[in-house]
């Protein structure tokens, strides 16, 4: 009897844990509010993965001599390059700073990737997935002084 009613039990166990694994996980929805955030990825502010490279090397060799000269303030970013990356559907995103050698002065530029879930960069154009160029930095673009500008 002890057997039987044992044996029942388990098999019922096992049944729930079978329907319950075939049971479909529900797509995750999107706020709405979140939706107005994300924009088709476009070419439009992007930088070839060569300019990328020789700019994030660039501020790899020479960032500190470049910071010891210059104080950056902050980078001014259009919301719409955010959005773009977003739109590649990326797992999180990735900042990088680079410096442009080939001017004087030197600029640094601020540049998003997104990541994918195994933490690797997303930079494959034949997929729409690029680096972004922000390159609003300040000092050069400092439209005006700022609660965290020295003397405010």
């Amino acid at each position: 009897m002890r057997i039987s009613i044992l044996l029942t039990l388990v098999l019922g166990l096992l049944g729930l844990a079978l329907v319950s694994c075939n049971q479909e996980v529900p797509t995750p929805t999107i706020p709405d509010g979140v939706k107005d955030l994300i924009a088709a990825p476009s070419t439009q502010d992007t930088i070839s993965k060569t300019k990328f490279d020789s700019y994030v090397k660039a501020w790899n060799d020479n960032g500190i001599a470049f910071s010891a000269t210059t104080l950056l303030e902050y980078f001014t970013m259009n919301k719409i390059d955010l959005t773009e990356v977003l739109g590649e559907k990326p797992e999180k995103v990735r900042f990088y700073i680079g410096l442009d050698m080939t001017v004087t002065p030197h600029e640094p530029h601020l540049m998003v990737v997104g990541v994918d879930k195994n933490g690797q960069n997303m930079l494959d154009y034949s997929k729409n997935q690029y680096a972004y160029d922000l390159t609003k930095p300040c000092p050069k673009y400092c439209p005006q002084m700022t609660s965290l500008s020295p003397g405010k």
